[in-house]
């Protein structure tokens, strides 16, 4: 079967969902997702969470991710084996489907469905995975979109350098030379390390 649906299996979703998922899946779709409606109160920590691993890589990849790392979805086998050495052996295989996904602008889907409360305890750290997610979000975004990152990077580091420059030179009569050199340098760097990057992404996909 070229189709393949996951789901967790803590009791957290409706299995009959899946079957709702595949109906829906054409063959202009690449992946679909259910988007999670949750029927319990998960707690501020855990919404806001949520709602910034939402927003960061949303405005990262300029694309409105509506739920990164939803356990419910279906895909085209094909497309999920091409990119199998970019999965990780633990965390987290969903969010880092959807994150490439975006980046190959394949077509994904979201439907709602219901999110109940699960059974046992969840194996997300609401104190460590953050930081996780996020580090995931600016590898995958690195790995696909060098130039986008690196250079968003670099003109963040010379923009830094001409304020620094610009602030001393009126409080104090007298450009930072050394602090405000090294940050454009620097800025150029990464602007050239992301051509160079995006130049390799370009031949490998040749």
């Amino acid at each position: 079967h070229n189709t393949v649906a996951i789901i967790d299996a803590d009791d957290t979703y409706d299995f009959n969902f899946i079957f709702k998922l595949k109906e829906n899946f054409k063959s202009e779709h690449d992946l679909i997702v259910g988007k999670r409606v949750f029927l319990y109160n998960e707690g501020f920590l855990r919404k806001g969470y949520r709602f910034f691993i939402n927003k960061f890589s949303s405005l990262l990849f300029s694309y409105k991710i509506l739920d990164l790392n939803s356990g419910i979805r279906v895909f085209d086998k094909k497309y999920f084996l091409e990119f199998e050495k970019y999965f990780p052996d633990k965390f987290s295989i969903t969010s880092t489907q959807t994150l490439i996904y975006v980046s190959k602008k394949y077509n994904i889907k979201y439907l709602e469905t219901t999110y109940n409360s699960r059974t046992g305890r969840s194996k997300i750290n609401i104190i460590s995975d953050p930081l996780n997610f996020v580090l995931l979000i600016l590898k995958i975004h690195m790995i696909f979109s060098p130039i986008k990152f690196f250079g968003t990077l670099g003109l963040i580091l010379i923009i830094m350098g001409l304020i620094l420059g610009i602030i001393s030179l009126v409080l104090f009569d007298q450009i930072t030379d050394v602090s405000v050199l090294l940050l454009v340098l620097f800025g150029f760097n990464s602007i050239l390390f992301g051509l160079l990057a995006e130049s390799i992404r370009l031949k490998n996909n040749d």
